[in-house]
């Protein structure tokens, strides 16, 4: 088996393979566009198979072919389109966990403030010395929250509704279709290229990776289904 990278930064674009669902909308035709990938890095790998046959020390006969199987898109940016191909959706209980350091006033109150929301779940409230001093499943801070010491740090740990949530388990296989946009050389000149694949399975790798430098980004994989129709196309 062999592996080529693609060392320039490709594009690309994911399509359906057929009309219906695709991640999170609907596709009326085959080969409509979902989203479009950009900046992206890419490994081609491909599977080799050959034979031969010699009559005494005389190679008579010679077969090789390679095969496109898979294609690997590293650091693709996290978006809800990418998120919903690869993921089911969390309908049930789309909760975000958070920590925060609140301080009770002179009056053994807490006033707290998040923008948007008047209740808070699962709430666990820690005094100074680390102490669990309360706990609530469920709590309406349109009121302040009386606590047991006045002037002092608490550390609050809560979570609130969020706006949408994964479950990170791979959905059932899903066919797309994939045209790259890359940069090759042909005679030494810089020649733009095109890479169509016809029929593919997405799935994740599962690297994702979180980085302030680079943004949110996962690795995807491509799995070709053969179809005698992937085809590059030189500009």
């Amino acid at each position: 088996m062999s592996t080529y990278k693609i060392a320039n930064k490709v594009k690309g674009i994911i399509r359906s393979y057929a009309s219906g669902p695709i991640g999170n909308q609907m596709a009326e035709y085959a080969n409509e566009p979902f989203m479009r990938i950009e900046e992206v890095e890419a490994v081609l790998t491909f599977s080799s198979r050959d034979s031969n046959q010699a009559i005494g020390e005389k190679r008579v006969l010679e077969y090789n072919h390679d095969t496109l199987t898979s294609i690997q898109l590293s650091h693709v940016p996290l978006s809800d389109k990418i998120l919903s191909l690869l993921y089911i959706k969390n309908i049930e209980a789309p909760l975000f966990h958070k920590q925060a350091y609140f301080e009770s006033d002179i009056e053994k109150k807490i006033y707290i403030s998040i923008g948007g929301v008047s209740k808070i779940y699962q709430v666990f409230i820690y005094n100074q010395e680390g102490i669990l001093e309360d706990a609530y499943g469920e709590l309406d801070i349109s009121e302040p929250l009386e606590v047991r010491e006045a002037d002092s740090t608490y550390s609050i740990y809560y979570s609130i509704e969020g706006s949408k949530s994964f479950f990170l388990d791979k959905p059932e296989n899903l066919y797309i279709t994939l045209d790259l946009e890359l940069i090759g050389n042909e005679n030494d000149n810089t020649q733009d290229m095109s890479l169509h694949i016809e029929k593919a399975v997405i799935k994740t790798n599962r690297n994702i990776y979180l980085n302030r430098n680079t943004g949110n980004t996962i690795d995807i994989i491509a799995d070709v289904i053969y179809t005698g129709l992937d085809y590059i196309t030189i500009e």
